[in-house]
């Protein structure tokens, strides 16, 4: 693995330098910065991603705690959440809990101390104790579900299926088609 002072000898510059042309917050003379760049491409540099997160404090981490990955439901959620936190640049982290208290209180205490940047829980199988060690280490937290939780502390997106079951039903009942009527969720729904 190639390192920013090994760059930083190739480039007869200081590694400083070469990590004020790597983060762009400095500025750096062209000639110079073109030249630590074609060093990088050169060597085959690649940042290491577990530094930078130490360094800055972030881990562009977020973790995605579902009861139940094979529910084709929670899939099609994870899926959604995957692609809309991807497009911030942050990376999922997948956690099955299959429908576990227990399992989930693990899952969350080890996503803590990896350090993620925040958690978003499907499904809350817990009472507000259970998140104590989420709110204790200050990580961000959203619960995502239909069942009702309430903390001042924690955002969450809740469904309201039994209102959602009365609206369709109202729609049918009030449709000018005699035809049997299927509900399913489309491929790719949140697109």
């Amino acid at each position: 693995m190639v390192t920013i002072a090994e760059i930083a000898k190739h480039a007869g510059v200081s590694p400083t330098t070469v990590s004020h042309v790597l983060s762009g917050n400095r500025p750096v003379a062209p000639e110079t910065r073109e030249r630590i760049t074609h060093i990088i491409a050169d060597l085959g540099f690649r940042p290491n991603a577990l530094a930078s997160s130490l360094r800055k404090r972030r881990s562009h981490t977020v973790a995605l705690i579902i009861p139940d990955i094979t529910n084709s439901a929670h899939s099609m959620v994870t899926r959604g959440l995957q692609d809309a936190l991807v497009a911030q640049s942050y990376f999922p982290n997948l956690c099955n809990t299959d429908a576990q208290r227990e399992q989930e209180r693990t899952l969350m205490a080890d996503v803590i101390q990896r350090q993620v940047d925040g958690i978003i829980l499907l499904s809350c199988q817990g009472e507000t104790t259970d998140l104590g060690a989420v709110l204790d280490a200050r990580v961000p937290l959203v619960v995502v579900g239909d069942s009702p939780f309430h903390h001042p502390l924690i955002d969450g997106v809740m469904t309201d299926d039994h209102q959602g079951a009365q609206d369709a039903t109202a729609y049918l009942a009030c449709s000018t088609r005699s035809t049997g009527a299927r509900a399913s969720c489309p491929k790719l729904w949140w697109r």
